[in-house]
């Protein structure tokens, strides 16, 4: 995509996936990390989706890497969900949490691509 491995998104992605929910590890930080869990795993179980759908139905070729991240995505996201994160009737978002939140995502995931194309692709599939 664009000429940066798709491999590299989706390491950014889990890694800052990984990153939040360190944080998530101090009580003051519990419940907007439990959100923004619900978030990165609703977009990666969606995105799994959308590539097995195209990798069985369109493509017709399976790839054994690719059905283990998916269902990496699929669990993560039952976990997540039996959590049972609030809604937010009772407790509105903490913007400032959030804009952190993102800021880990965007940062991390632009090191990784970084990382990624200074490897020249080579170590990641296309």
């Amino acid at each position: 995509m664009f000429g940066i491995p798709l491999a590299a998104f989706a390491a950014g992605w889990f890694l800052a996936f990984f990153l939040v929910l360190l944080i998530g590890r101090n009580p003051f930080w519990r419940r907007e990390v439990i959100r923004a869990a619900t978030a990165f795993t609703l977009i990666g179980s969606l995105f799994s989706f959308i590539y097995l759908f195209i990798m069985i139905v369109l493509i017709k070729d399976y790839c054994l890497f690719c059905f283990i991240i998916d269902g990496i995505n699929f669990t993560s996201l039952a976990l997540v969900l039996s959590l049972k994160p609030e809604s937010l009737k009772g407790h509105g978002l903490e913007t400032k949490k959030w804009k952190i939140f993102t800021g880990i995502t965007v940062s991390v995931s632009v090191l990784v691509i970084i990382f990624a194309k200074g490897l020249g692709g080579s170590q990641f599939p296309q």
